[in-house]
Parts: structure tokens; sequence; C-alpha cells
């Protein structure tokens, strides 16, 4: 089974490293700052992240929970601002923002769920439940923004990102773990 620390593409360049330390989850910032560090975030392993667009930062970790801190630069501090202690059953395994607007979580428990990212409260717009096994990574096309994501179901599906439906399904012969946008034709 791989690991569920899926770094988003376009992210790369700016988290550098995880790494655990006094029984909490450290995330140093490269690019942005060296100094900043997210410090307890969340009570277990931090297992995925994102930048949003409005430069708050989203994790995910893997007792299901996911927070949404904003990054004050001049005093170098995270402030939660949201805390949802039960987005998931299980594990976050991917995290994408939706250009509608909204993010896409993916999980362990089978579940893709899409959230309004401009109510204050995080709100769950829906959970989509086709796969029959964990989903490892979703991402949005750039050319329709429709969702894209993978599973150990050995499928790869398409969702309209605007009615929640599924519009195709892509079997494969083993289960797939990563899916990215240089790899969708």
């Amino acid at each position: 089974e791989p690991n569920v620390l899926q770094e988003e593409e376009e992210n790369q360049e700016i988290f550098k490293e995880l790494f655990p330390t006094d029984g909490g989850e450290y995330l140093k910032i490269s690019k942005i700052d060296p100094h900043i560090h997210i410090n307890k975030l969340h009570s277990n392993k931090i297992t995925s992240f994102i930048l949003l667009t409005n430069g708050k930062f989203v994790s995910g970790c893997s007792e299901g929970s996911m927070c949404l801190t904003s990054i004050n630069y001049d005093s170098k501090t995270w402030n939660k601002e949201i805390s949802l202690p039960k987005a998931h059953n299980q594990a976050i395994t991917s995290l994408c923002e939706s250009g509608t607007n909204k993010l896409v979580s993916s999980s362990l428990d089978h579940t893709i769920k899409i959230w309004d990212i401009e109510t204050k409260t995080f709100d769950l717009i829906t959970t989509l439940t086709d796969h029959t096994d964990s989903v490892y990574k979703v991402i949005i096309l750039s050319s329709n923004n429709n969702i894209m994501s993978c599973s150990g179901d050995k499928t790869i599906r398409l969702w309209n990102n605007l009615a929640y439906h599924q519009l195709a399904t892509f079997k494969e012969d083993n289960p797939v773990y990563y899916i990215d946008r240089k790899s969708v034709v």
C-alpha cells in the first residue's frame, strides 16, 4: 500500500518536509519562510495538505480530521480557523481545490467529499460513494473542472463537479494509487 501523504503537484515547491516531534506533527515550509511551522494541528499524522488560492492552508490527517489554517507571515504564526474532527471516517489521502470555491477530499473510507470553502464552517455539499475501496487521489481537470479519482477498487472515475454524478468509469487490472493532470489526455 502506498504512503498516503500525497503532495499536490502545485505545492511541491512550497512544502518541503513533514516530520514528527514532541508527539505532534510539524510541517516545515521552505519557499515561503523556513522558520514557520505548523504545531499540533492534528492529534495524529498529517496525511494530505494543500495551500489554497486564498493563501490559507488545509490539512487532513490519519484519523480523518481536517483543519483550515490561516498564516500570519509577520508574526510567523498559524491560526486554526476551522476544525472538522470527523471530515472522513479514515485517513484523508488527497485534497484539491476546485475553481468554483470547493474543496474536494478523498479517503481510505472509500468516499470523496466536496466542501463549500466560502462558508465559515466548510459546509459539506455532497459525498460521492461509488468507489468500493480506498480512494487514493482526486484531481480537478482544468479543461472542464470535472473531478477525477483513483482507487484500490481498480478504477479511475470521472465525476461532474456541478451535478455530482459519475460521468465515466475506467477499469484497470490493478489498484490505482496515483493520477495527475499530466497523464490525463
